[in-house]
């Protein structure tokens, strides 16, 4: 009993198109500082996710994604930079920003932030 307890609750249906309200619980950061990986402090964020056209596709704060469905129950869903998960069934998400990676002025030198967000997504009720 205390086992169930302190598992993360089950959504009664498993998610599918709609708009979501994806809470962030905690987002770190990494950035190249003088050559090397150093973590810093990073805002945990919230996002807005509208999933369309049977879970291909997905608009996650206005930028669009195209997904795909894995494992019978993860979505994933990418723009080339960033890759956005989700659990179908538990409503979990990962975020990952990679942009300053790839985009960085030179291979060893300094990049933008590079983030992974960790939280989970419901029903907006809202919109």
């Amino acid at each position: 009993a205390l086992l169930s307890l302190l598992s993360t609750p089950i959504m009664a249906q498993e998610l599918g198109d709609g708009s979501y309200f994806c809470e962030g619980g905690l987002t770190t950061g990494i950035k190249a500082v003088n050559r090397q990986w150093t973590p810093i402090g990073q805002e945990t964020k919230n996002y807005t996710v509208s999933l369309n056209d049977n879970l291909a596709t997905a608009t996650i704060d206005g930028m669009s994604y195209e997904c795909q469905t894995t494992f019978f129950e993860i979505l994933g869903c990418t723009t080339g930079y960033y890759h956005f998960s989700l659990n179908l069934t538990s409503g979990r998400f990962t975020f990952d920003q990679s942009y300053g990676f790839i985009r960085g002025e030179t291979p060893g030198g300094d990049a933008e932030v590079i983030t992974t967000t960790l939280g989970f997504c419901a029903p907006d009720l809202q919109g």
